[in-house]
Parts: C-alpha cells; structure tokens; sequence
C-alpha cells in the first residue's frame, strides 16, 4: 500500500501565503474586449514559444463561460 503525503506546516504556510495574494488581486473587473483579446494573444505567444497549443476560444467550449455565468447567479463569486 502506498503511502499518502502529510502537509506539513509549511505547505499550509505556503497556501496561506497563495489565497491571501489572490485574495488581494481579486477583482469583479473582467477588463475590456480589447484588453481580454491582448491577454490571450500574449498567452498564446508564450505557449507557441514553449510548443503548446494555442489557447481555445471561449466561443468553442461552453463548459468554461457557462460554469462562469452559473457561479455569478448563484453567488458564489464576489
């Protein structure tokens, strides 16, 4: 049988570190049109340049944009 890891204190130290920063930078404001194209053709030449795949369009999944918009009614973002 194998064995699980432990968290240890600091793994919970480092966690804790993680949700406060995103606690910080967390916003409502999804950005313009203009700014959200600019970040996926930036995200795009990063993983070009490491030989992933391009990012989908949101358009062509609807499981991400629809569990977005579910969340939002139901409260669950802030």
């Amino acid at each position: 049988m194998t064995e699980v890891p432990r968290l240890t204190a600091e793994h919970r130290r480092r966690w804790a570190l993680q949700v406060a920063a995103l606690a910080e930078a967390e916003t409502d404001d999804e950005g313009s049109p203009e700014w959200q194209a600019k970040m996926v053709e930036r995200a795009d030449r990063r993983r070009a340049a490491h030989g992933t795949p391009p990012l989908v369009e949101w358009w062509e999944t609807k499981t991400e944009p629809e569990l977005h918009r579910r969340a939002r009614a139901l409260g669950l973002l802030s």
